[in-house]
């Protein structure tokens, strides 16, 4: 009579979940709609149809999202020299890649 105990499982949710480069899947929609921007950038406004897929402009917290998305972003990007900008022009950002000034 060997009972052995039931193992557990947990789910983790699709926006948590980090994919083979670390990033996870929102992080890397952001991402890949900046490199497809270019020099010019991306406004705020772009990046929240393009994260959520949405065309009515996502959730009403989606500008604090976004934000928290840069900051995560940076973190990983910093080895690398570079990191996410967000110059304000009006009531919208638009968001670059830039490097950081060496020491």
């Amino acid at each position: 009579m060997d009972a052995q105990p039931e193992r557990r499982t947990f789910r983790r949710f699709g926006s948590n979940k980090r994919g083979s480069s670390g990033f996870t899947s929102l992080q890397l929609k952001l991402l890949l709609k900046m490199i497809e921007a270019g020099k010019a950038g991306v406004m705020s406004d772009d990046l929240i149809v393009a994260v959520y897929d949405d065309p009515d402009g996502g959730p009403q917290e989606a500008q604090s999202t976004l934000s928290s998305l840069r900051r995560l972003i940076n973190k990983k990007l910093y080895p690398h020299r570079l990191q996410i900008i967000a110059i304000r022009e009006g009531r919208r950002s638009r968001w670059k890649f830039a490097e950081y000034a060496r020491r």
